[in-house]
């Protein structure tokens, strides 16, 4: 069984001063089929909350799939990353690539089709690296699966690997 999701505030609106578009225009490097992210509804020092799209069927992303439905869905768990590459932006003005995860856990055998509520969590943020967790929610706000010990780098220099303006 999942666990109980505490909410602490993860859900109440942040003016956020920047629309989708432009946060997929200058800040993250995605393209059309991995722009996920549909509103970002809180933002904070301690993390950040995000409407994010679920992944098409894997035929429409892959020529010859070898199933016809995904395990863990690609676009949430990209968007997740991506979520990481904005808080980043907004609150240490670097961006980050991700470096490892301590644990991933699915409560369901698939993601539901209309998207998710994802919640990153920051543990800590360093000049060079953030430590987070995630959540991933239905929506009815139950727990469909976890990241943990998520970590990601971050560097002045992936601004230009980014194609992006440094913050």
């Amino acid at each position: 069984a999942p666990p109980p999701f505490a909410e602490n505030g993860h859900f109440k609106a942040t003016p956020y001063s920047r629309s989708i578009n432009e946060v997929y225009e200058h800040i993250l490097f995605h393209g059309d089929a991995l722009r996920g992210i549909q509103k970002i509804i809180h933002l904070s020092d301690k993390g950040l909350t995000a409407k994010v799209r679920s992944a098409p069927s894997p035929e429409q992303w892959l020529r010859d799939p070898m199933r016809s439905r995904w395990i863990a869905d690609p676009l949430v768990i990209d968007c997740a990353f991506q979520m990481a590459i904005i808080w980043c932006y907004e609150h240490q003005r670097l961006v980050s690539l991700p470096s490892y995860a301590a644990s991933y856990r699915q409560y369901l055998d698939r993601f539901p089709t209309q998207g998710v509520m994802a919640v990153l969590e920051v543990v800590r943020a360093t000049d060079r690296k953030l430590t987070a967790d995630f959540t991933f929610l239905d929506e009815n706000k139950k727990v469909i699966a976890s990241m943990t010990g998520y970590e990601a780098v971050m560097d002045q220099n992936l601004f230009k690997s980014f194609g992006v303006k440094a913050a």
